[in-house]
């Protein structure tokens, strides 16, 4: 058998009891289909709090996607005058869409789903529900970077600090690392077609310092951080020719300074007459560009070729 489908429609405490499902399973037995999965509250209410269970289950999900390959929420869609089966993630009318908190959490995993996945440990052990946090980590090869999940099911803030070890010399940090979360005080809240944001994601900020990021989780939330590296980038003048050394897995931005006298560009004012070797250093964010270097006296970067480092 290559894969099994399970189907989970359990109520939330099953969901947070069984975020460690899947850490101690057999490498060489069958791969798993979550092929339905939902998390039902007595009253069947696409609540907060189903929302919350699902997301600290999946966090399990993920840390173990060499065993899950597979997982789909179920049912996907109702129309509030003719359903048949509750919860369901997206509600609509003859006019309008209603999307569920619990929508929101697949929504935040499938945007930040990574490329590979990280140890992320407490005391050794996989955060799986002690001290009411659940947690997962992946690398995105794509953008490169890091994408810490963090669910925090207590009732009262908690600060939590992710340290990053093993990161190679040049895999320097950014000191910023945006956080999108999910937050209810009352763990029944609902969206409604009257009050359809009632939960939706939010923005925050997390300071980063050297290889150590200090949180503050809100009560009952769901945080997606998303940490960034800071570039070196080395641009070598050398018989009439530029090199390019590029440290780190990520793309280079077009916001540059150089060593030596001014210029708005890292190149600007550059010819055959200059030194033979330069350097430059740029430090990257957000969707990232290489300079594509042209002629033989000067340069002319006005064109750009985004390019993907590997």
């Amino acid at each position: 058998v290559d894969f099994v489908d399970e189907h989970y429609y359990k109520p939330p405490e099953w969901f947070y009891d069984n975020a460690g499902r899947y850490d101690g399973y057999d490498r060489k037995g069958p791969k798993v289909y979550a092929g339905e999965y939902a998390s039902h509250h007595k009253t069947r209410a696409n609540n907060f709090e189903t929302a919350l269970s699902e997301a600290a289950f999946l966090t399990g999900v993920e840390r173990n996607a060499d065993v899950v390959r597979l997982a789909t929420y179920a049912p996907l869609f109702a129309h509030v005058d003719a359903w048949q089966w509750r919860p369901d993630m997206i509600w609509f009318d003859n006019s309008r869409v209603l999307l569920t908190p619990n929508y929101y959490v697949q929504q935040l995993y499938s945007h930040h789903k990574g490329t590979h996945t990280l140890r992320l440990t407490e005391n050794g052990e996989p955060v799986n529900g002690r001290e009411d946090l659940y947690a997962s980590a992946v690398y995105d090869a794509d953008s490169s970077r890091i994408i810490v999940k963090i669910v925090n099911t207590a009732a009262v803030r908690q600060e939590v600090v992710l340290r990053f070890d093993g990161l190679k010399r040049r895999q320097a940090l950014q000191d910023r690392a945006p956080i999108i979360y999910l937050q209810a005080d009352d763990k029944e809240a609902v969206n409604t077609f009257k009050e359809p944001e009632a939960i939706v994601p939010q923005m925050s900020v997390a300071e980063v310092s050297g290889k150590e990021c200090r949180l503050t989780l809100s009560p009952q939330s769901f945080q997606v951080i998303t940490l960034c590296f800071q570039i070196i980038f080395e641009i070598i003048y050398y018989e009439k020719t530029f090199l390019f050394a590029l440290f780190g897995r990520m793309y280079v931005y077009n916001e540059c300074t150089r060593c030596g006298d001014g210029g708005g560009s890292p190149f600007a004012g550059y010819t055959e007459d200059q030194p033979s070797y330069l350097r430059a250093v740029c430090r990257a964010s957000g969707n990232l560009y290489l300079w594509w270097i042209m002629g033989r006296r000067g340069v002319a970067y006005s064109q750009y070729q985004r390019v993907s480092y590997r």
